[in-house]
């Protein structure tokens, strides 16, 4: 294990950033739920695409990806998607029943692997992960403008599967889990992962239309994860509470 677990417990206090009843973030009313309280805490990734530095050669890697929590400790990010495809804010304790991922990287100079990175689900804990073995932001349902997650709004996606690695560039409509579960075409990225190897921290960029970089930000709100590239904006509208993602391998 690459960190000492201080496992915290995690609070279903509504955020007192928020109103009691935060705009939902899917169509169905019964996952407007109370944010769990998660820390912030942790590094952002850059924010635009640096040069590639020196290549230092190929890696594999396979593990778990943890969430900072408020004390400081971390927590697993469950396996199990909820009813509408989407990963849960509900963390465990321990590997069982864990989201295991693995990926296959180039590591550079500048303690960091090659951005565009896809995670593969290892270990899937029912048929539905084996059909659909790629995790995948897709976007979100109440996205405004032309629906992309920039620093300048509340735009959202979601922490679901694919069924497709989707190459990198802006977001393209896929065969996610949550669009099976709807039967809609909302449009998903996979190879948006970056990996910080000096403290194992795990970044996301979201591609825009014009092949802009925009940095994400990890959000538990509403029982779900989700990816947005203005934490402030979208929580003062959603409500949650920013969290910060590891990875727990090697």
């Amino acid at each position: 294990m690459l960190f000492t677990l201080l496992v915290a417990t995690f609070s279903l206090a509504v955020s007192p950033l928020v109103s009691a009843s935060p705009m939902p973030i899917t169509r169905s009313s019964h996952l407007v739920l109370p944010a769990p309280q998660l820390g912030v805490r942790g590094q952002a990734p850059p924010s635009v695409l640096p040069n590639k530095p020196s290549r230092r050669g190929g890696s594999n890697y396979k593990g778990y990806i943890l969430a900072q929590g408020p004390s400081g400790g971390f927590s697993y990010v469950n396996g199990t998607t909820n009813g509408d495809g989407i990963f849960g804010s509900s963390l465990l304790n321990t590997t069982t029943g864990a989201l295991e991922v693995s990926f296959e990287a180039e590591l550079y100079d500048n303690n960091s692997v090659a951005s565009y990175i896809t995670l593969d689900v290892k270990s899937p804990h029912s048929a539905v992960n084996k059909q659909y073995p790629y995790v995948a932001a897709v976007r979100g349902f109440y996205n405004s403008g032309d629906g992309n997650l920039n620093a300048t709004s509340r735009n959202y996606a979601y922490l679901s599967l694919s069924s497709e690695q989707i190459e990198p560039g802006p977001s393209a409509v896929g065969p996610s889990l949550f669009n099976s579960h709807y039967s809609i075409n909302e449009t998903e990225e996979t190879a948006i992962w970056t990996l910080a190897t000096e403290d194992q921290s795990l970044g996301a960029q979201w591609i825009g239309s014009d092949n802009t970089l925009t940095p994400i930000a990890f959000i538990a709100s509403q029982g779900q994860i989700l990816l947005t590239g203005n934490a402030t904006a979208f929580i003062e509208y959603f409500g949650g509470e920013q969290i910060f993602l590891f990875f727990d391998g090697q």
